[in-house]
C-alpha cells in the first residue's frame, strides 16, 4: 500500500472509538466491519500512500460471502471474470482434470460457488471508498501500543499519543509493534515463486478457466483476470513456482534475470501460453516471493463477518492480525479468536 518514509510531525486526528494499526486487508475490513455495527474505526498506515505487494489474489466464495456483508462485493467484481473451472495439466498441456467450480457445494449462505483472480487494490480501493472521509491516515509510524483504564493507546513517533476504546493490530508479518506483542517466527520455505500481471491481444473472453500445469519440480498457473472487448486485451496472472534454498532465492536480485530463470525451467515444456506471458511481461513488473510456511487469516463474527479465508491469500505472504468478534464488542467485551466462519 506508496514509500514508508520518516514519521509525520503531530497533527490532529479525529476521535473515535476503535484505532486499528495497519492499512491492509485484515485491518481496512474489520475498519469497515466495525463501522457497519455502529463503531468509529481510525486506521492508521505508516506508508505515505496507498501501496500494493503483489499484483492480485484469488478470492473464492468465502471471501464474496465476507465482502458481500461489507457491502463491497459488487464493486469488487468489477472488470474480475468469474472463472468457471480450474484445469489441471502436466508439462505438455494435457489436461488430466477438470474442475467445475460453480458445480461444488457451495459454502454456507451461498447458492454457487465463485472465484475470481482480482487486483491487489480492488479490495482496499473498494472498502476505504465505503468508510467515513479521514477514516485510513497515512504516514503514521506506531512505536508501540497499550491498555489504558479507559481502554488503550497508541504511541505514534515523535511522542504523540492516541486513546481509545480499543486498539488493533493488523498490520503486517514484519511489523516491529505486531512483533512485541506477539511473536512471530517467520519461516520461509525453500522455494521460489514468480507472480506477474500482463495484458496480451486477445480476439475474445472465451470460457474463462485457470489452469494449473505440474511437471518435475516446476509448478505453473495462468488465470484469466479481466476482458477489454473494445481495445481486444486479456489482463492475465501467472505464477511459475519451483523449490529453491531460501538463501538463493534472496540471491536473485535483478529484475532482468527473472524472465531468464522462468524461461530455462520452462525449456523442456510444450507450454506456449505461458511462455508467451513470460516473454510479453516487462522484467520490473516480475515479483519474486518467499514462500512461508503460515498462511493467513482474519475473521470476526456475529453480524459483521470479515472472513479471510486460506484460499484467499494462498499462503505466499504471512499475515497477523488480533482475531476480534464484533459481537462481542457490542456486549461490551472483546477477547482474541477465530471467528465460526475460519472453521467453515
Amino acid at each position: 500500500m506508496g514509500s514508508v518514509g520518516d514519521p509525520v510531525p503531530h497533527r490532529d486526528f479525529p476521535e473515535r472509538d476503535v484505532i486499528l494499526v495497519g492499512g491492509g486487508y485484515g485491518a481496512l475490513s474489520a475498519a469497515l466491519a466495525l463501522y457497519r455495527i455502529g463503531l468509529t474505526p481510525l486506521v492508521l498506515e505508516r506508508a505515505r500512500a496507498a501501496r500494493q505487494e503483489g499484483f492480485s489474489i484469488g478470492a473464492w466464495s468465502n471471501a464474496w460471502r465476507a465482502l458481500e456483508e461489507l457491502g463491497v462485493a459488487d464493486e469488487v467484481r468489477k472488470g474480475h471474470i468469474a472463472q468457471t473451472k480450474i484445469q489441471f495439466a502436466d508439462s505438455n498441456q494435457t489436461i488430466f482434470r477438470e474442475l467445475n467450480i460453480q458445480e461444488l457445494p457451495p459454502p454456507e449462505g451461498m447458492k454457487i460457488n465463485e472465484m475470481r483472480v482480482i487486483r491487489r487494490m480492488a479490495v482496499p480501493a473498494a472498502i476505504s471508498a465505503a468508510l467515513p472521509k479521514d477514516t485510513v491516515q497515512y504516514g503514521c509510524h506506531i512505536l508501540g501500543a497499550s491498555v489504558t483504564p479507559s481502554g488503550a493507546e497508541v504511541e505514534l513517533a515523535g511522542g504523540q499519543k492516541l486513546s481509545a476504546k480499543m486498539v488493533i493490530l493488523g498490520d503486517g508479518a514484519h511489523s516491529k509493534t505486531a512483533n512485541k506483542y506477539h511473536k512471530m517466527d517467520l519461516k520461509t520455505m525453500d522455494i521460489a515463486a514468480w507472480r506477474a500481471i500482463v495484458e496480451v491481444d486477445c480476439e475474445e473472453e472465451g470460457t474463462p478457466a485457470a489452469t494449473i500445469s505440474n511437471g518435475a519440480n516446476l509448478r505453473t498457473g495462468t488465470i484469466p483476470v479481466s476482458f477489454d472487448p473494445e481495445r481486444r486485451k486479456m489482463l492475465w496472472y501467472y505464477f511459475v513456482v519451483t523449490a529453491m534454498k531460501s538463501d538463493e532465492v534472496s540471491k536473485i536480485n535483478r529484475p532482468e534475470k527473472h524472465k531468464e530463470i522462468m524461461l530455462g525451467y520452462l525449456s523442456g515444456w510444450n507450454a506456449p501460453h505461458i511462455k508467451h506471458l513470460i516473454a510479453e511481461t516487462p522484467s520490473e513488473s516480475i515479483l519474486l516471493s518467499h514462500i512461508y510456511e503460515r498462511q493467513a487469516c482474519c475473521s470476526t463474527g456475529s453480524c459483521a463477518a470479515v472472513v479471510w479465508q486460506r484460499t484467499m491469500g494462498g499462503g505466499c505472504t504471512k499475515y497477523h492480525m488480533l482475531c476480534v468478534h464484533v459481537g462481542d464488542l457490542q456486549e461490551g467485551s472483546c477477547h482474541g479468536g477465530v471467528g465460526d466462519g475460519w472453521r467453515r
